[in-house]
């Protein structure tokens, strides 16, 4: 770990060194998640079919990548988590039950459409979106 030590007016190491080092310490602490854990859900979205006809051997599906889901709650959206390349996704959600929503240009429907999402805890959900293909 570096030193971090700042001269006082005198050449001396003083209290603003300590007090230096003490925020430091404060932020660290803080940023690690001092305040309690998350809840929310976390996973994996896939779309499929992908082709008409799917043929033995080769995926149907695959993992559904910048779409967004919207978290709904009473009728309010509570949040919305965009999948990233890999179709991965996460949010930080309050405990509460939500119905899960995507846009038309995404696919016909998602599964499930229900999630629940429990304090203090960040639970593994994969959602699976119906392309529609027939």
């Amino acid at each position: 770990m570096a030193s971090l030590c700042v001269p006082c007016h005198n050449g001396e190491v003083g209290s603003r060194s300590i007090m230096l080092l003490a925020a430091t310490a404060a932020a660290v602490s803080c940023s690690s998640g001092g305040a309690g854990t998350a809840s929310g859900l976390h996973g994996l979205v896939t779309r499929g079919p992908t082709a008409p006809v799917c043929r033995t051997g080769v995926p149907c599906s695959r993992p559904a990548a910048h779409v967004v889901v919207q978290f709904v709650r009473e009728g309010r959206v509570a949040g919305t988590a965009r999948t990233d390349a890999k179709g991965g996704y996460r949010i930080v959600l309050p405990a509460d039950a939500y119905t899960l929503r995507i846009a038309r240009r995404f696919g016909v429907s998602i599964s499930p459409k229900q999630a629940l999402v429990r304090t203090a805890a960040m639970r593994r959900l994969d959602l699976r979106i119906d392309t529609g293909i027939r």
